[in-house]
């Protein structure tokens, strides 16, 4: 993952301590808030390293680099700033509302159950950092940057935290996708580099159903280290020398319903200040063919899990 100074936009590829982790204790750091582990991890399946087979059916696949974003539109008014390029839309929302909400409509995404796709993402209940973590020369702004290719995520820029809900369209008729027994993996959750790096990334479905990890990953549920109401899959220590597994930074979390959400949210920066600069990716573990009946689950790598 790369970094910026205050205030800066950088180019990043992924999705964040004055905490450091061990097998039983959290240490905080007084600039950040108190995080609680979670009572236990009995939530959280676990996969065999590198991956294992699942009988994982009714896949929701998305597509990867085929630029769908079609229009950006925000209740926000003349606060909302874009700045346009060739892979992503930087978004700037002045003077930040709780109920403002930012819109992406995008072309085909990919598929669902074989059959062509479109969506819309919607980002809402804007939460940005406190005091401790102001680097933004107006705390009330916002700053995001969302991909043209919707499998390449979202940054958070000055958020602390925010809601992003996914929906899913028949792309022929553009009725909605009651999606079911389905599965979408967000990497990547990166921890703290050792005296380099605080903070950590972490995300959580808002809604029921299994979540995965592959054996020995960097990823741990804990509490929602904002107001301990909700379990959340967040970013350890970075990985060992030598780590064996292709995939060390990734939730997966089972889906349905015609709205997918997920809180995504980040504390995560250099002990210099400068800032890190996440991108939660909802496209970085495929789950095989939506033709098979059990398909292998497979794992890419991306240099952005190498946190550093």
């Amino acid at each position: 993952m790369k970094s910026t100074k205050l205030g800066e936009f950088i180019s990043v590829g992924v999705l964040f301590l004055g905490l450091v982790f061990s097998d039983q204790t959290l240490l905080a750091s007084p600039q950040l808030p108190q995080v609680v582990q979670a009572a236990n991890d009995d939530s959280v399946q676990v996969l065999p390293g590198n991956g294992g087979n699942l009988p994982l059916t009714n896949q929701l696949l998305l597509m990867t680099n085929n630029h769908a974003l079609i229009s950006l539109t925000s209740n926000a008014g003349a606060r909302l700033h874009l700045s346009n390029n060739a892979t992503l839309q930087d978004v700037i929302v002045k003077n930040v509302q709780s109920t403002d909400t930012i819109t992406a409509t995008y072309g085909q995404v990919g598929y669902y159950l074989g059959k062509p796709i479109s969506a819309k993402m919607v980002i809402s209940a804007i939460k940005l950092h406190g005091d401790a973590h102001r680097f933004h020369d107006d705390p009330r702004d916002v700053s995001f940057r969302i991909w043209h290719s919707m499998s390449d995520g979202v940054s958070l820029i000055t958020a602390e935290q925010l809601t992003v809900s996914y929906q899913f369209f028949d792309l022929k008729t553009q009725q909605p996708i009651d999606i079911q027994d389905s599965f979408l993996t967000l990497s990547s959750l990166d921890g703290p580099v050792t005296h380099s790096t605080k903070g950590f990334e972490y995300v959580a479905y808002q809604g029921s159903g299994p979540i995965y990890r592959v054996e020995n990953s960097i990823v741990r549920q804990i509490k929602n280290p904002l107001d301990h109401s909700q379990l959340v899959m967040a970013g350890q220590l970075s990985q060992p020398n030598g780590w064996p597994y292709n995939s060390s930074t990734a939730a997966t979390f089972g889906v349905h319903g015609q709205t997918i959400s997920f809180t995504y949210g980040n504390g995560r920066y250099m002990v210099n200040d400068y800032w890190y600069t996440p991108m939660f990716m909802p496209s970085t573990m495929t789950f095989g063919s939506a033709t098979l009946h059990q398909p292998t689950l497979t794992v890419k790598r991306h240099e952005q899990d190498i946190g550093g």
